[in-house]
């Protein structure tokens, strides 16, 4: 999102309408996979710190119980699938679509541009997931402002949701049912 945001002009892309990972393609589309790759990388390496907090995370002096025992080692299983994620959608280039980069008239699905779309999937599935969780352990965490569990179950319902909407918008956009579809913005503002 925050390369999508820095280059506005990036050679003919619709901020607009095009997804974040259409950005890989191009002469700057290298800038596009370092932010993925790094971003994977570093949402892996805070995976050891989630396990290593996970009983005080899951429980309060040693009283934690069986749910939250699950729910703190599930954080990190979350994290880490959404780190991953992001590692094969760095790896793996999404298909060219929606004329972008310019000059693509039509869309042709490749397996691996497959592949990259299931990783865009897991990336915000589980970045809602690892929002509801959090929410699940602070509620249940003594000293927790109320309206922590509160905001962080929004956040992820608001997330899915957006993303719900976008994926909905590329479907109409590629069918030609709604050719000013905003999916990029729909995905930029679920990010």
């Amino acid at each position: 999102a925050l390369h999508g945001g820095l280059h506005p002009r990036h050679h003919g892309a619709a901020l607009a309408r095009h997804w974040i990972s259409l950005l890989q393609h191009g002469a700057r589309g290298w800038r596009g996979t370092l932010v993925f790759a790094l971003s994977g990388v570093l949402v892996l390496a805070s995976v050891p710190g989630l396990r290593a907090v996970g009983s005080t995370m899951g429980g309060h002096g040693g009283s934690s119980t069986k749910t939250d025992r699950r729910d703190a080692a599930a954080l990190p299983v979350l994290v880490a699938a959404l780190g991953s994620a992001l590692v094969v959608i760095a790896v793996i280039p999404i298909d060219p679509s929606m004329e972008y980069p310019v000059r693509t008239d039509t869309y042709v699905a490749t397996t691996l541009g497959q592949v990259h779309s299931i990783a865009g999937a897991v990336v915000l599935g589980s970045l809602a997931a690892s929002c509801w969780m959090i929410a699940a352990l602070a509620r249940r965490r003594p000293g927790t402002a109320r309206w922590m569990p509160a905001l962080a179950r929004s956040t992820a319902a608001v997330m899915a949701a957006v993303f719900l909407l976008c994926s909905s918008a590329v479907v109409a956009s590629d069918a030609g049912r709604w050719e000013a579809a905003r999916a990029g913005a729909f995905q930029r503002v679920s990010l």
